[in-house]
């Protein structure tokens, strides 16, 4: 609930653009096909960012427990940088989703995959539909 909060008051403030190259009609997908692409979404950027970038930073530089907020903050950096050109002006996404990206990192630390999964996806969707 505190991701969608600080993102609908930090789209309120700074009001960013879709750029007309992603603009998609809202009235050509209908909400169960916007909310499968928003879980298809959250499944592949959960596998290639938590359970591969991460888990890779973690063994390579061996950053158990203590030291695993670094891979954290190092993937979340990347995944946050993956959504730029997605919003105009670029920086405001980045912002966005660098925090939740955070939240996700720990989530997948402390629970798993799992529940990676099912906060990331419905996080898209709720952005989604709000949006």
């Amino acid at each position: 609930m505190a991701a969608f909060t600080y993102s609908y008051l930090l789209f309120k403030i700074t009001d960013p653009q879709i750029p007309a190259t992603l603009k998609i009609q809202k009235q050509a997908l209908s909400p169960f096909v916007t909310a499968l692409v928003m879980l298809e979404l959250a499944i592949v950027e959960e596998i290639i960012f938590r359970l591969g970038i991460q888990n890779f930073i973690v063994k390579v530089f061996n950053l158990e427990n203590r030291q695993y907020w670094i891979a954290i903050l190092i993937t979340s950096f990347f995944w946050a940088a993956s959504h730029l050109g997605t919003l105009d002006p670029a920086w405001v996404k980045f912002v966005q989703v660098f925090p939740v990206g955070i939240m996700l990192g720990f989530f997948f630390k402390k629970y798993g995959m799992e529940s990676t999964l099912f906060v990331h996806g419905a996080y898209n969707i709720g952005m989604a539909m709000i949006s």
